[in-house]
Formats: C-alpha cells, sequence, structure tokens
C-alpha cells in the first residue's frame, strides 16, 4: 500500500479542533535542553523532544484550541513569520498525536483526529484496499451492520455460498455497531479499518487491531469480510501497511481462529498459509472457556528509514 503524508497546506483544518494532553509514563530533563520521553503508543523507544515541543505539550490543556496555542507563540516569538510557527505547530501536534501524548476534541466537543494517515492499494481491477476516512465512516456502519446479521447466522463458519469469507474474533460487535463508536477507533488508533471498494463502493472491510501496550508490537486481524479471491491480495497489501508504517514498530500481524473452523473452511487457512501466516500456537480452551484456539502469525519485515 502506498502511505500518504499529511497534508498541511490546509490548516484551517486544525486551527479550531482542541487537543489534550494524555499521561506521560515516563519525562525526563536531559542535556542541552532536551526531555526524554515514553508514551503508551506501543513503542519501547524513548523519543526525544525539544523545548519547544514541550512548551506545545504543555499548551495542549483540553481548553486551548490550535490557534490559541499558534497565536501564544506568534506573541512570544514576533520576530519568526506567523506562517513558518504555525507549519512548525501543526507538524509537531502530528508528532505528539502519534506518540499517543495528545488527543483530540473539536469544537462540538465530539472526539476526532486530523493526523489519521491515508493509504491505498489496488488488489482488482477496479478494486482497491484503502485506509477508511471520515468519508467512510457512514458506510462503513451500514457495512458493518449487514455484517453483524451475517455473521451471527453464520456463527462457527468463515465461508458463505456467495464465496465470501466472514471472520470475526469474539462476541461483542459493539465497536463496529455505530458511526460513533467507529469514529472513536479510528481517530484514537485504537483500530485500523481497511475498506475493499469497487468502483467506489464499500464491498469488503478488514480491521485490524495495533497492540498499544508499550513492549508489544504486534497487530491482530479482528474482522474480515472479504470476497475469497481478495483475501490474499488484501493480506499482502495490509502486511506491507504495517512493514511501511512509519510512526509505530509493528513486527508481527497475527489472527486468532478457533480451532472447530479448521474442520470446516480449510481454504479459509489455506488462503493464511499462502498470505505468509504460520501456525504459531495452539491455546487450549481460550475461547468461550471451551474451545482451543489456533494463532496464525505473519513475521513482518519492517523497512526502517
Amino acid at each position: 500500500m502506498v502511505i500518504y503524508p499529511i497534508d498541511i497546506s490546509e490548516p484551517q483544518k486544525y486551527l479550531k479542533l482542541i487537543p489534550s494532553k494524555c499521561a506521560i509514563q515516563y519525562l525526563r530533563d536531559e542535556n542541552n535542553g532536551y526531555y526524554s520521553m515514553l508514551t503508551n503508543n506501543g513503542d519501547s523507544n524513548y523519543t526525544m523532544c525539544n523545548k519547544m515541543t514541550m512548551d506545545i505539550l504543555e499548551m495542549c490543556d483540553g481548553k486551548s484550541s490550535v490557534e490559541t496555542i499558534l497565536n501564544s507563540l506568534c506573541t512570544r516569538f514576533p520576530e519568526i513569520p506567523r506562517k513558518r510557527i504555525q507549519d512548525d505547530v501543526i507538524r509537531s501536534l502530528g508528532d505528539l498525536t502519534r506518540l499517543d501524548a495528545i488527543e483530540w476534541k473539536g469544537d462540538n466537543g465530539v472526539s476526532m483526529n486530523p493526523y489519521v494517515l491515508s493509504a491505498v492499494g489496488d488488489v482488482g481491477e477496479h478494486v482497491s484496499l484503502s485506509m477508511a476516512g471520515e468519508d467512510d465512516i457512514r458506510a462503513l456502519n451500514v457495512f458493518f451492520h449487514k455484517f453483524i446479521i451475517q455473521s451471527k447466522k453464520c456463527e462457527n463458519t468463515v465461508y458463505d455460498c456467495s464465496g465470501e469469507y466472514h471472520y470475526f474474533w469474539g462476541t461483542d460487535y459493539r465497536e463496529y455497531a455505530s458511526a460513533t463508536m467507529i469514529r472513536q477507533c479510528l481517530y484514537s488508533y485504537y483500530k485500523d479499518f481497511f475498506v475493499v471498494k469497487d468502483h467506489g463502493e464499500i464491498v469488503g472491510a478488514i480491521a485490524v487491531k495495533p497492540s498499544h501496550e508499550t513492549y508489544l508490537s504486534d497487530a491482530v486481524i479482528q474482522l474480515i469480510s472479504v470476497r475469497a479471491e481478495l483475501l490474499e491480495k488484501c493480506l499482502n497489501e495490509i502486511a506491507e501497511y504495517y512493514e511501511h508504517f512509519p510512526y509505530k514498530k509493528i513486527t508481527a500481524l497475527r489472527i486468532y481462529v478457533p480451532c472447530m473452523l479448521e474442520q470446516t473452511d480449510s481454504s479459509f487457512f489455506d488462503t493464511l498459509k499462502s498470505s505468509g501466516f504460520n501456525l504459531e500456537s495452539i491455546r487450549e480452551k481460550e475461547y468461550c472457556s471451551s474451545q482451543d484456539i489456533r494463532v496464525y502469525c505473519r513475521r513482518l519485515q519492517r523497512s526502517e528509514k
């Protein structure tokens, strides 16, 4: 997948938003005006921040808008052009967002995040796989509603007669049941929603939950609703996305499947294996307290620049 960087050429979409500082796990003064910081973004590496970045972080009080922060810095440094300060503030807030050092609310108090990355890849003729964005949330909500109905009908199977795979981990559909929950998961980096579009219409989706706990660096596939012939290409594109993801180190992609499914839907497991997933372990009686789980894992080759 091609990952597109954040575009700061339209500052107006940032200025009215309100950032709030998150709890910082570790912060220490270093030499020459720098600070070392460890956040709960799932990366065990420390981040070095300069004094200006820390000043911006401290102004993220949940009350001041980006414009208020910008005006304060422009008053503090009148000799520096406003455009330069504005670009630096927007970039710094983006870095702090990806570090999970700040979170966002719009002027209506609704949680959102202007720094969600976009990415797209081709998986067939006129068929693309892309990261869901704000414009996709309503259509994705409708798609998930249909998926939940279908998933409950196809319990204990991952393949239906229409040639699609329907896989869901667990029994709790609440995070997919409303546009509000989908938006919350998307903007908090809690889940990544990959949508399959045919001529621009959503016809499939894969939901992945990256680890947020410090020292953990895997991502777990939690939902699949994709035409069978597209699954391998989609999994390969998703693996490529995480291999090149610049803001967090994801080194493994996993999927947990109840063992009983392997007896009824062998083609699904064959596709996993052909997509680079290998059986990593079997966990006894961990699914609904009675079923064994097969853990399949694809190790990722990180592209570090």
